[in-house]
């Protein structure tokens, strides 16, 4: 009776398991950034970005550093992006410190996606 309960408890658990997508991976993506904050214009800036999946036509969540051109400064951002294909579009919010406040953003660029 043993023997009998490994291979169908196995066979139970392929079964569960069967349906179930394969994990992806997370990725590196670089890009454009435009920060919204308190300030008369909009800051642009060079990005970096870790996302959470490398799965194309996929929203994945995002964390990056920014190098804002006007205001000279790194800005961090956690954000939300859609990755179709090898580019990505996303919006984030960042910490512009100069200001010691939160902003919004947007941004676009390369993604390594599968």
């Amino acid at each position: 009776m043993r023997h009998l309960l490994k291979p169908s408890a196995l066979a139970a658990a392929f079964a569960l398991l069967a349906p179930l997508p394969a994990l992806a991976g997370p990725t590196l993506g670089i890009g454009v950034s435009f920060a919204f904050g308190g300030g008369t214009s909009v800051d642009t800036g060079a990005g970096l970005r870790i996302f959470s999946s490398d799965r194309r036509d996929r929203f994945a969540g995002t964390v990056g550093l920014d190098y804002m051109f006007t205001s000279r400064n790194i800005r961090p951002t956690l954000g939300l992006a859609y990755i179709g294909g090898q580019l990505y579009v996303g919006a984030d919010v960042g910490f512009d410190a100069l200001r010691a406040a939160p902003d919004i953003g947007a941004s676009v660029g390369y993604v390594n996606s599968r």
